[in-house]
């Protein structure tokens, strides 16, 4: 049955296991069916693993992804052992070790690009992971949900049913995080999409800006987001009280 319609409705092997192990992102029902996808950090790995449970069921991918990090953790709480090149040179070796079932998945930081089994995420268009879902729309979201929406949103400061807003008030959600964030620039717009289909459009400078630079502007704009102050503390705040709600705002691009 589809959502909405009465009676039986044919669809593919790949949607229904997705519908079937919906939330769970490590069952497989062949291993030959998983992919290994390596991260540059364990932080990346919990933040893609996070997000993949929550949108599987709504993207075409005929394998099982789970994602590993190349990095470990020293005494003193950092990473070591990470990074785009470390990704690289470690799925070119299993690669050519005759692992086919490794990938890897990297950050543009303004240069890289995909080569061969290692991918970048939104490349062209976002610096980083952390600028796709630090998204002044989710962003915006969360402060809605935490009561702590800015001032000029009163009127439409709501979480429940948001889904249901115009795109102009979307729009006026994103505008009220992103020209407190970004204040100087060139203040070219690139458009943004999500899985439901939505865009709106957000500032270049925004997409494109240091991932911790973006973070530490969001917090000195919006001063409550600092109780998420731990590395990747306030990305999965966003998945887990955002996304988990509303997946069709993922960003797709």
């Amino acid at each position: 049955m589809s959502d909405g319609l009465s009676g039986l409705t044919k669809i593919s092997k790949q949607d229904a296991l997705n519908r079937l192990t919906f939330g769970v992102p490590t069952l497989s029902i062949d291993y030959s069916g998983r992919r290994q996808v390596f991260t540059e950090s364990d932080t990346d790995a919990a933040i893609y693993e996070r997000v993949y449970s929550l949108i599987k069921s709504r993207i075409e991918c005929a394998r099982e992804l789970n994602f590993l990090s190349t990095g470990m953790r020293n005494k003193d709480g950092g990473e070591t052992n990470s990074g785009c090149t470390i990704v690289t040179n470690i799925v070119q070796r299993l690669d050519e070790a005759g692992n086919k079932s490794v990938y890897g998945i990297v950050d543009w930081d303004g240069t890289a690009t995909s080569v061969g089994r290692v991918r970048v995420i939104a490349e062209g268009s976002h610096n980083g992971i952390e600028n796709l879902l630090l998204d002044p729309l989710l962003i915006c979201l969360l402060l809605v949900k935490e009561r702590r929406a800015p001032e000029e949103l009163q009127d439409i400061a709501r979480f429940a049913g948001v889904d249901t807003l115009a795109n102009v008030e979307l729009q006026r959600m994103v505008d009220a995080i992103q020209h407190k964030v970004v204040t100087t620039g060139s203040g070219t717009l690139a458009p943004v999409s999500y899985l439901d289909g939505t865009t709106t459009n957000v500032l270049r400078d925004y997409l494109v800006m240091d991932d911790h630079a973006l973070e530490d502007a969001l917090r000195a704009a919006f001063p409550y987001l600092r109780k998420w102050s731990n590395r990747g503390a306030l990305v999965l705040a966003v998945v887990e009280e955002v996304l988990t709600e509303y997946r069709g705002f993922c960003p797709a691009r």
